[in-house]
């Protein structure tokens, strides 16, 4: 059975913190309970990291969405809002709503429509076709691939000079069922 409560944003956050992505929450309080909505990646990164990507943009329309929602043109600008929240039979925030208006956003339904627009990839039929498929990709970028059969790992050299030599392989061992 799913409830609609009406509830406060008290807090709202965007962080990077601890988890190599950056993810979104909002902090909602109603009367004698608390909960937080989001905390899906948007992006992936971490402090220090020289790599930041934004993989699709869904998170960012997702957080303008959420904004349009309860009727704000700044992310802060959510803090103190009143909203209407719905939770499902778990009780967890399922959408949240304007307090006025019978408009109302799912993040659920939301990143479950943008996940059933990719196209899908397929899957391997088994691992030596995997392992074929990579050695292959390695062998047309990179010089002195060698796929071994016998143990089924493929191995790299690369030129880099260690402790005066520069024979050093990288080895990709896990070419094997579980």
């Amino acid at each position: 059975m799913e409830r609609i409560l009406n509830a406060k944003i008290t807090g709202v956050s965007i962080s990077m913190a601890d988890h190599g992505c950056l993810t979104f929450y909002i902090i909602l309080e109603g009367s004698g309970w608390g909960c937080s909505f989001g905390g899906y990646c948007i992006a992936s990164g971490y402090l220090g990291s020289n790599n930041f990507v934004a993989e699709n943009g869904h998170g960012l329309e997702a957080m303008m969405r959420i904004m349009d929602t309860v009727g704000v043109e700044k992310w802060e600008d959510l803090e103190g809002k009143y909203v209407r929240v719905e939770f499902n039979n778990s009780q967890t925030i399922n959408k949240i709503g304007n307090l006025l208006k019978d408009k109302w956003f799912s993040l659920e339904e939301f990143f479950s429509s943008k996940q059933k627009s990719l196209p899908v990839k397929p899957r391997p039929k088994d691992v030596s076709e995997l392992r074929d498929f990579v050695a292959k990709a390695l062998k047309e970028h990179y010089a002195e691939v060698d796929p071994r059969v016998l143990d089924d790992d493929i191995i790299v050299r690369v030129e880099e000079y260690v402790n005066g030599r520069n024979d050093v392989w990288i080895q990709f061992p896990y070419f094997h069922s579980r």
